[in-house]
């Protein structure tokens, strides 16, 4: 049987066509499996809730450093309210995680928001009424911090059961990843609009009637009814057991002390935005707002540079496997 003789440039023409039907498929099949967490309902009313409560989160933490740095022009007070406001997760981190674990994550994520709304509103009430001192703003930051212990590992905890296929989980994640650097972009722009206009204290109000998103989307969630077996050991052999687990365990530990040395020295520069924007850059709330939002657009080029670095790596060992298949097509066609 006489086999019909093909051209080299037929063949590259077949292999190009080949391949860019394949990149198209990769890309549309892409597009729908970055979304695909999207299928759930609880999720999606999680996701419509974060992203509100996230930008008045953003706008809150611009405010206060900016009030903060406006009214003393002092670095260390700067450093004070963040570090208070960090160290209650520092410290009840291994008793929050043991607590998520015995508690209705849906009913505690609740109580918290409603905690840091209040908290939220406390502070835009002393800040409106011009009755607002620098203790008044270290104690709030204490009581955010002591929220922020329990409520961070609920939330966390809480989208494992809103997906429901297993494998959808790292896309949740990754998806809770891009509302946090979308809000990051947008919150402090907002703002940094805000505050030349009205002041401070309307962005402090503003994050505690955000909170109001997400409760009512925890609210009208439909979970099943959480396991309710007595703990068998104590909280605070739950927190030891927890703590030697994840020393223990070479990958977290190595996680966990690459997180430590990226907070330690590479984070604290957006505690001291305002005196690089106010002392050095002699600019005003907007300029801090630029300079905040340039780390969030910073980080959502970094999110797409990774994207599409892995479309170029799937494309090219689609194009290696369409080669590979070519030549063993005209070994054949040879050995025929």
């Amino acid at each position: 049987m006489d086999i019909p003789h093909v051209s080299e440039q037929e063949e590259h023409r077949v292999l190009a066509d080949a391949l860019a039907e394949t990149s198209r498929a990769h890309g549309t099949a892409r597009r729908w499996r970055l979304l695909r967490a999207l299928r759930v309902r609880n999720y999606r009313l999680y996701v419509a809730g974060q992203s509100v409560s996230l930008l008045g989160t953003w706008m809150q933490r611009l405010a206060l450093s900016w009030w903060v740095y406006q009214r003393t022009h002092a670095a260390l007070a700067l450093g004070l309210v963040g570090g208070v406001g960090q160290l209650p997760a520092l410290l009840l981190a291994p008793l929050a995680g043991a607590l998520v674990d015995r508690w209705d994550r849906q009913r505690l994520l609740v109580v918290t928001q409603l905690l840091a709304m209040l908290q939220a509103l406390g502070l835009a009430w002393l800040v409106l009424a011009e009755r607002a001192t620098l203790w008044h703003v270290l104690l709030c930051s204490v009581l955010l911090g002591m929220i922020n212990a329990v409520d961070m590992p609920a939330r966390q905890a809480l989208v494992g059961e809103l997906v429901e296929q297993p494998a959808d989980l790292s896309n949740a994640l990754a998806l809770n990843a891009s509302i946090t650097n979308g809000a990051r972009l947008i919150g402090p722009a907002l703002a940094g609009l805000v505050i030349m206009r009205l002041g401070e204290g309307l962005c402090f109000l503003l994050n505690g009637l955000s909170y109001l998103a997400l409760l009512a989307a925890v609210r009208a969630m439909r979970l099943p009814p959480p396991p309710t077996a007595p703990p068998r050991t104590s909280l605070l052999a739950e927190a030891h057991a927890g703590v030697r687990y994840a020393w223990g365990c070479t990958p977290v530990r190595a996680i966990l002390l690459l997180l430590t040395v990226a907070n330690l020295l590479g984070m604290p520069y957006q505690v001291l935005m305002p005196m690089f924007a106010m002392d050095m850059l002699h600019g005003d709330a907007h300029t801090l707002a630029r300079l905040t939002t340039a780390s969030g657009v910073g980080a959502i080029l970094g999110a797409l540079h990774g994207g599409f670095l892995d479309v170029l790596v799937t494309n090219e060992m689609t194009a290696v496997r369409l080669i590979e298949l070519e030549r063993s097509r005209t070994a054949s066609r040879s050995r025929g």
